[in-house]
C-alpha cells in the first residue's frame, strides 16, 4: 500500500509533449529540495547552461551531448524532455538499481506510464507537485500561455535520498 491508492490518475490519451519545445527549467524550490535530499547534485544528464544556473550541478550533459549515451555517476538530478520520458526514466532507474549512481531525483509528469508505475513501487519517496505553485523557466515556459509544463501536475521520484525535504514543495509519500 502506497497511501495514494485513491488518488485519481490522469488520462493517458494526451499528447506526450504539449509544447514545441521541451525546455521547462525546474523551479528553484524543487531544486533546493533535491539538493537538500541528496546533499548536492553531481550530474544533470538532461540540461543546458541556462538551467544549470538553478540546478548548480557539478557536471551537465546537454542535448548535443546526448546524456542517455553518457556515463552517469554520483548524485543525479534529472528533469528530462517529457517526450522522451520513458527512455530517460528507465535509464535513470536502471543505473540507480545497478549501483552506478548513488542517489536520484527524477522529475516527470504525473503519469500512469510503465516508468511511473515502476517508480511508485521502488522509489524511497514520491512527491506530488502542483506545478502551478512555482515559476518555471526556459524557452518553452517563456513561449507558452500555460504556467506549467504538464497539465496534470508533476511527480518527483526520490531514490537513495531523504524524501522528507520535499514536504515544502508537495505531498510526499
Amino acid at each position: 500500500m502506497t497511501g495514494f491508492e485513491n488518488v485519481p490518475l490522469p488520462m493517458t490519451n494526451v499528447p506526450a509533449v504539449p509544447d514545441p519545445s521541451s525546455e521547462w527549467w525546474t523551479p528553484q524550490p524543487i531544486i533546493d529540495a533535491a539538493r537538500l535530499a541528496m546533499g548536492s547534485i553531481d550530474l544533470d544528464p538532461a540540461s543546458c547552461a541556462g538551467a544549470n544556473k538553478t540546478v548548480l550541478a557539478s557536471m551537465i550533459y546537454t542535448a548535443q551531448m546526448d546524456g542517455l549515451m553518457r556515463r552517469w555517476s554520483g548524485r543525479v538530478w534529472c528533469n528530462p524532455p517529457f517526450g522522451e520520458m520513458s527512455a530517460w526514466a528507465t535509464t535513470a532507474m536502471n543505473l540507480y538499481e545497478e549501483g552506478e549512481i548513488e542517489s536520484l531525483c527524477l522529475l516527470g509528469p504525473w503519469s500512469t506510464a510503465a516508468w511511473a508505475q515502476r517508480a511508485w513501487r521502488v522509489a524511497d519517496g514520491i512527491c506530488l507537485i502542483n506545478g502551478e505553485r512555482f515559476k518555471w523557466g526556459g524557452p518553452a515556459a517563456a513561449a507558452s500561455d500555460r504556467s506549467v509544463p504538464w497539465g496534470y501536475g508533476m511527480i518527483c521520484c526520490i531514490f537513495g535520498a531523504n524524501p522528507g525535504y520535499f514536504d515544502a514543495v508537495g505531498a510526499v509519500r
